[in-house]
């Protein structure tokens, strides 16, 4: 019996961690089968379901890897969150540029309907109508710029 127990120890102690009883009882589950050939490859096979609850991580490389993987996670974690704050900055950056379009949209729209105003009130004549006031001009001698 001691030999099985220290079997199992020797490969399953770096993955799980139990009580002296736990131990016995696993190794005894193996040794039920009085077919000692199938022993040595028993002791490789998974735990029983029924003692699973008795057995614990090791404080090996399970529990390191276990630490690490929480650190990660917790870095994973507060990677997204402040991705969230940023978005929601983004967000509200985002609503106050519609905000000002929206406004400068409104005072566009304000001059607009004051120059239409102004066109109402203020008809334009054709082009044809209009003549070109260049040919009728007559040409004054310059006194102000002479020496």
């Amino acid at each position: 019996m001691r030999d099985m127990i220290e079997q199992l120890q020797e490969i399953w102690g770096n993955t799980y961690q139990a009580s002296a009883v736990t131990w016995r009882m696993w190794a005894n589950d193996i040794m039920r089968n009085l077919d000692r050939s199938t022993w040595a490859r028993a002791v490789f096979d998974a735990p029983p379901t029924r003692l699973e609850r008795y057995l614990g991580p090791s404080d090996g490389l399970v529990h390191e890897h276990l630490t690490r993987l929480t650190r990660s996670t917790r870095v994973a974690l507060d990677t997204v969150n402040f991705a969230l704050a940023d978005n929601a900055e983004l967000t509200r950056d985002w609503e106050a540029f519609g905000r000002r379009l929206e406004c400068h949209k409104r005072a566009l729209e304000a001059r607009k309907e004051t120059l239409e105003g102004y066109l109402a009130e203020c008809p334009l004549p054709a082009a044809a109508e209009v003549r070109d006031p260049l040919p009728t001009m007559q040409n004054i001698e310059d006194t102000e710029h002479q020496e």
